[in-house]
């Protein structure tokens, strides 16, 4: 159809290409305005591109164009720690105390993420086999996320009332911690406070019935703080919720100290039992995405 613009053949407007004759050319003084209009946008264009270009060139403009994204991305999606095994043992610290009396060793089979994992072995009347990430300690205020894979081989003292502990984020003073990851009775379970200074403050919620031969994907975000009304844990089993926002009666700092991470196998040496337990693909984060 013919239109105001043009001949559309599909039904749509267009604006074809004009081709002036000089009938139809404009007067001069009307070719003015629109030529005064264009230079004017012409000018601009060319100063804010000038403008754009020095900025971006140096390296104080650069930094502030490009530094806050960056910075913002790293850490709403990259994790500040990984231990994932894949490189041997690297990513901990070499604490020959906690080998009481095995080391931690590597596994290609099972593991969780990559090619290897970490197996923690503890024969009958053993005590102790950890590893401590290298990661920063925690302080009142940090707000942080972690994320690990376990799994209780075959040979785990499922039954036993005694205490096992998994994963712990020890106090820098002595006694025990008040955050920890145990198994006792057959049932997960998050606890704390016992070696609260000045006396026990004990607490614990239950996480579930424990399994052997499963891999349990642990999601905790843990608000640091001696404070009991400001500390805080949450805690996903598998991607589910199993504890949120819980504040432990002693905080989840002691008052005074610093706390830091053990993760590998600890336990009450009157087991009579060897037991093994699997740890693979850890990240400590700021926020949920970065430890996925």
């Amino acid at each position: 159809m013919q239109t105001a613009t043009g001949v559309d053949f599909q039904g749509v407007p267009y604006m074809p290409r004009l081709h002036l004759t000089a009938r139809s050319q404009p007067a001069p003084n009307q070719r003015r305005p629109f030529r005064a209009w264009r230079s004017r946008v012409l000018t601009l264009g060319l100063v804010g591109l000038t403008v754009s270009v020095l900025t971006s060139g140096t390296p104080h403009g650069a930094t502030q164009v490009t530094a806050a994204p960056r910075a913002r991305l790293a850490t709403t999606y990259l994790p500040m720690y990984v231990g994932n095994y894949e490189t041997g043992l690297r990513q901990f610290q070499s604490t020959p105390w906690n080998d009481l009396p095995y080391a931690p060793t590597l596994v290609r089979t099972p593991t969780f993420d990559g090619g290897y994992a970490g197996r923690y072995t503890i024969p009958a009347g053993g005590h102790r086999c950890e590893s401590v990430p290298n990661l920063r300690s925690f302080h009142n205020g940090d707000d942080l996320w972690f994320q690990f894979s376990t799994r209780l081989a075959g040979n785990f003292p499922l039954s036993t009332s005694r205490w096992q502990v998994l994963t712990q984020w020890k106090n820098s003073g002595d006694g025990s911690p008040p955050l920890e990851l145990v198994v006792a009775g057959g049932m997960w379970r998050i606890d704390g406070g016992w070696g609260y200074p000045g006396g026990p403050r004990m607490d614990w919620r239950l996480l579930g019935r424990a399994r052997l031969n499963v891999w349990e994907t642990w999601t905790l975000h843990v608000k640091f703080s001696s404070n009991p009304w400001a500390g805080a844990v949450s805690v996903r089993r598998n991607g589910v919720a199993v504890v949120p926002g819980w504040r432990p009666k002693a905080g989840t700092l002691y008052p005074g100290q610093t706390s830091y991470m053990k993760i590998g196998y600890y336990r009450d040496p009157l087991i009579n039992q060897t037991g093994t337990v699997y740890h693979d693909r850890l990240k400590v984060g700021t926020t949920p995405w970065s430890v996925r």
